[in-house]
């Protein structure tokens, strides 16, 4: 979103910036006082272009010009880094030799690992569930985690391969609710797992501010230039730049 618009809406909506929303409600208040005290001592004509030049004076300053003058727009960049372990964890069970991914990831996070939301696709040609309750049953045999701290989050394969279900998905079922005591910061989206189009949604779903991101880089890689040894996680790390457009 520009910073124009932005702006505007911080304007209109108190909401979105408190600050800005009373001080130009004062700003407003104060310019009708002195427009009365003015037009008090007119008449006719005079009088009611007093009245009305103040108010749309200051409605184009405050949505228009001042918009224009602060419109730009957002680079964003992003870094590598190692991840410190989180409290919550979201994977993405991949099929057949893919899903050990899944599973050194959540071993990477431990001990500080409290909940794993576990996605996976469900019908179809092509389906992960068995491979992510395998490894559900793997985790809990092997004392790794407890069965009420691993979520199955089932996803039909149309919906999984969906990268607006999906982040849809994330935000409800993960963001939406939080185990007591956690925090958005507390969680980190591992978009290793799953399709193109699920990575695309799990990266949407992390980007905005306070939410993070990470990749598992395979540690030994075949000819084809595949992973096939997972190695540890990969923090994305996204930064924010405003850049003012230049005038044409």
């Amino acid at each position: 979103m520009r910073w124009g618009r932005r702006i505007e809406d911080a304007v209109w909506n108190g909401r979105s910036a408190p600050v800005i929303f009373l001080t130009s409600g004062y700003l407003l208040g104060v310019s009708i006082n002195l427009i009365s005290n003015i037009a008090a001592e007119l008449e006719g004509f005079l009088w009611w272009l007093i009245i009305l030049a103040g108010p749309i004076l200051f409605l184009i300053v405050t949505s228009h010009w001042w918009a224009r003058l602060f419109t730009g727009d957002i680079e964003a960049s992003a870094s590598m880094k190692s991840i410190e372990p989180k409290k919550g964890l979201v994977v993405f069970a991949g099929i057949g030799p893919g899903i050990e991914t899944a599973r050194k990831t959540i071993e990477y996070h431990l001990p500080q690992l409290q909940r794993v939301w576990l996605f996976y696709s469900t019908g179809g040609m092509i389906s992960s569930e068995e491979s992510a309750l395998q490894l559900r049953r793997d985790l809990i045999k092997d004392s790794i985690l407890r069965p009420d701290q691993i979520l199955e989050v089932p996803m039909h394969v149309d919906s999984f391969e969906d990268p607006e279900q999906v982040k849809d998905a994330i935000e409800d079922k993960v963001y939406g609710e939080l185990p007591a005591g956690m925090r958005p910061d507390d969680i980190v989206i591992d978009i290793t797992g799953g399709r193109k189009t699920t990575t695309a949604g799990a990266f949407l779903a992390g980007l905005p501010r306070g939410r993070h991101l990470e990749y598992n880089s395979p540690s030994e890689i075949n000819i084809r230039g595949q992973g096939v040894k997972p190695g540890i996680p990969i923090q994305i790390s996204l930064d924010y730049e405003l850049r003012k457009l230049k005038r044409r």
